[in-house]
């Protein structure tokens, strides 16, 4: 009797390199084309005639010479009798997916440990681009991607501080062709800027003495928190929640409405958009407080002229009422004592009788000061 056949299902194979061609592994098909009979030997050819002579024999791993489909033929022969039988058998080249190109996934460090949580869905749409029917993971080697094994989660913390290169695979869902992308995703954990102890902005309460608010101009503060970073921008806001939510920037001279007042500073990095936040105070600090001194009388000297040497400390208590905190210096002139210079000395000789002169009254921790004015009166 002659071998019986049976139809079989066409042998697939995935394209790997998208040309139409592949290599089919044709033995794999014995099994199914013997349909459990005993004694039948298996042969494939290119042609009827081929599988008819027995000749022209091809082999597994026989690559097709059709782009994309061909048919190849079968011939069952029964080993006792000779008597062989010719069935077909379908090939088809099966199109793998294309695994787009990836954008890096670029995360902030908000510990600076260089590791971070990436939400790797994030990029599936790149992978799959306009194809339809596909599925993405991802893997921490090519061979995993590869084998389609050890698929990592959505949320996925990188395991080489920094940045860290995962495999991706696309797979077709009807077909289970897939391909690995050329490239690997990478994974880049930015730091954030770097923060310092800021010291507090402060002002004296020039404007408006004893009210407590003064203006600030806030970009004065800049180079200080900047630190000598680069390619870093600092922004202020009256709070965190406002910093957090990057709304009601603080710009212009700042008016404070609180003594002191924290300010929260943002440096962003202008490259990766990383952020970090730090705080410090507005101060106003008071003016000394001056008690307007009597005048300084002193007797005139051997020569009635009315002008001799007076020792203008004799009325630095009066003037202080004897704070140790506060230090008192004497001036010719308003312009002088407001520029703090040209300081008289101790013992002065006035230029005329009843001469005023300026005295400045510095607090010492705080270096604001007030002016007041004391004649010189000579009997």
């Amino acid at each position: 009797a002659l071998p019986e056949v049976v139809p079989v299902a066409p042998l697939q194979v995935c394209d790997d390199d998208t040309d139409g061609f592949v290599g089919f592994p044709l033995n794999t098909q014995v099994s199914e084309l013997v349909n459990g009979q005993t004694g039948i030997e298996v042969s494939f050819h290119e042609t009827l005639t081929g599988a008819d002579t027995d000749t022209a024999e091809i082999f597994d791993g026989y690559v097709n010479t059709t782009m994309d489909n061909q048919t190849v033929f079968v011939r069952l022969e029964n080993t006792s009798t000779s008597c062989y039988n010719v069935t077909i058998l379908g090939l088809e080249v099966l199109e793998n997916p294309i695994a787009n190109a990836t954008t890096a996934l670029e995360v902030c460090d908000d510990n600076n440990d260089g590791f971070a949580t990436f939400d790797l869905s994030l990029r599936d749409t790149e992978v799959i681009g306009s194809q339809t029917g596909m599925t993405v993971s991802y893997h921490e080697t090519q061979a995993d991607a590869d084998a389609g094994t050890s698929a990592l989660g959505t949320n996925y913390t990188n395991t080489t501080a920094g940045s860290q290169g995962i495999f991706v695979r696309i797979t077709n869902d009807a077909t289970s062709c897939y391909a690995i992308s050329g490239l690997p995703l990478q994974l880049i954990v930015n730091p954030i800027p770097s923060i310092i102890t800021v010291t507090p902005y402060e002002l004296c309460d020039d404007t408006n003495p004893g009210d407590e608010q003064e203006l600030f101009d806030l970009p004065t503060k800049d180079a200080e928190i900047l630190d000598a970073q680069v390619n870093v921008t600092v922004t202020y806001y009256e709070n965190q929640t406002d910093a957090d939510m990057g709304m009601n920037a603080i710009t212009g001279l700042y008016a404070n409405t609180s003594n002191p007042q924290p300010i929260v500073a943002l440096l962003t990095n202008t490259i990766t958009n990383c952020s970090s936040s730090t705080t410090f105070n507005l101060v106003v600090n008071p003016l000394p407080i001056l008690v307007a001194p009597t005048a300084l009388e002193v007797c005139d000297d051997g020569t009635p002229d009315g002008l001799t040497e007076l020792d203008l400390s004799l009325k630095n208590t009066e003037i202080t009422s004897n704070n140790p905190n506060y230090a008192v210096s004497y001036y010719e002139t308003q312009a002088d004592a407001e520029s703090e210079t040209s300081a008289l000395p101790t013992l002065y000789t006035n230029t005329s009788n009843g001469q005023i002169i300026y005295v400045r009254v510095e607090a010492i921790d705080t270096g604001c000061y007030d002016t007041t004015t004391l004649e010189l009166v000579v009997q």
